[in-house]
């Protein structure tokens, strides 16, 4: 198993350039990316296509050389290592396998290639084949085009095995799946990945994917890991705007209100919507300059619950908000609701009868709320 270390990677790519224009502006497909992962640790990293996700990937594999910054595995610094010598096994989206070639030739292939004796590449496979169950066997003299896309992904993760990689990178390995078959699928690579011990880094654009994947994740955005953390962690308390609203589905409500007080104590407003803020929880947003200012709050739709809740907690905010459509959600109804000039979402239970223009007695507790700032983005509480 290997431990990763990336300290400070920046990856930039020039556009072609052409007669007339010249060498076009660098894009940073990196920007300064730290990451440490643990020994035997499956980690994810999630974010929209294009933000550096991949190019992490082959920069960490040696496909792709860093422009700044230095990476370590298992302690030893590999910027001018080969990418064959630093025994890493990659899964792509496509997974590569030789249509020609059975599943034993896909195997064995690159091992021959590079001077192996068949002695150790019999006990490479014979490793496999214990690790991936008795049914890999099965799968040995059968040609790629007649496995399953579970199967075949069996035989990818094989693959690394018998390379003796001791570091996975598996970029997309679920993409272009139906959902049945992605989340059956996921389910049999997890626990593989699991018993393999192997150190993993995973990457998907997939929100579902992540929590039965990994622990821990970080999100990118622009070349950028905007937040590490475990998937609770970052759902839950996410460090800014983006993260809040790329994780989740539908996303976390964002509301713009302004920060009052009067006799009675601290509340946020945008008429007729206010809500009451005890001081012991939110004084410290009086304290960072946000009296007077505008702010804003974020609330996940399943937070937000029907009725008006019993009890006399302070964290408790009820309200109104008119029905203005609704919608099914895998397993919620999405109720898009509007309250002042606000709107927002609330999943609430899928069999409620709700009509259009209906008002509806909501709550939520506000030690569920995030705040951010509305010109940075980034969360002040």
């Amino acid at each position: 198993m290997s431990a990763v270390q990336i300290k400070g990677v920046v990856k930039r790519f020039f556009p072609q350039a052409s007669l007339f224009a010249g060498k076009g502006e660098a894009i940073v497909a990196l920007d300064h990316i730290h990451l440490n992962v643990k020994e035997g640790e499956i980690f994810c990293i999630i974010g929209p296509s294009g933000c550096g996700k991949t190019t992490l990937l082959r920069v960490i594999a040696g496909l792709e050389q860093a422009d700044e910054g230095d990476i370590y595995i298992d302690g030893k610094k590999v910027n001018n290592v080969s990418p064959k010598d630093r025994k890493i096994g990659m899964v792509f989206q496509n997974l590569a396998l030789y249509p020609h070639m059975n599943v034993r030739k896909n195997l064995t292939f690159s091992l021959k290639m590079r001077g192996f004796s068949e002695e150790v590449i019999r006990e490479r496979m014979e490793l496999a084949c214990r690790i991936l169950g008795k049914e890999f066997r099965y799968l040995l003299d059968r040609k790629p085009r007649t496995l399953s896309e579970g199967q075949k992904r069996r035989v990818a993760l094989g693959r690394c095995i018998v390379q003796d990689a001791r570091l996975f990178l598996m970029d997309e390995p679920l993409a272009n799946l139906d959902p049945r078959s992605s989340m059956q699928i996921r389910v049999e690579m997890m626990r593989l990945l699991t018993s393999i011990g192997r150190t993993t880094i995973y990457v998907t654009h997939d929100q579902y994917e992540v929590p039965s994947v990994a622990k821990r994740v970080g999100v990118m955005r622009e070349g950028r890991l905007e937040q590490i953390g475990t998937f609770e962690e970052v759902y839950n308390h996410p460090v800014n705007r983006f993260v809040a609203t790329f994780l989740g589905d539908p996303p976390m409500n964002l509301l713009r209100l302004v920060l009052k007080e009067d006799k009675s104590g601290l509340y946020l407003i945008d008429p007729p919507f206010r809500i009451d803020l005890p001081k012991e929880n939110f004084g410290i947003l009086k304290e960072k300059g946000y009296l007077w200012e505008e702010i804003i709050m974020g609330i996940r739709p399943e937070h937000i619950k029907l009725g008006d809740k019993d009890g006399t907690s302070p964290l408790v905010c009820k309200f109104k908000g008119r029905v203005e459509a609704t919608g099914i959600n895998l397993s919620q109804l999405l109720v898009y609701l509007t309250v002042g000039s606000q709107t927002l979402i609330a999943a609430l239970d899928p069999f409620l009868k709700l009509k259009t223009g209906e008002m509806l007695p909501l709550n939520f507790s506000l030690d569920k709320t995030v705040f951010f700032d509305p010109i940075t983005g980034n969360a002040v509480l």
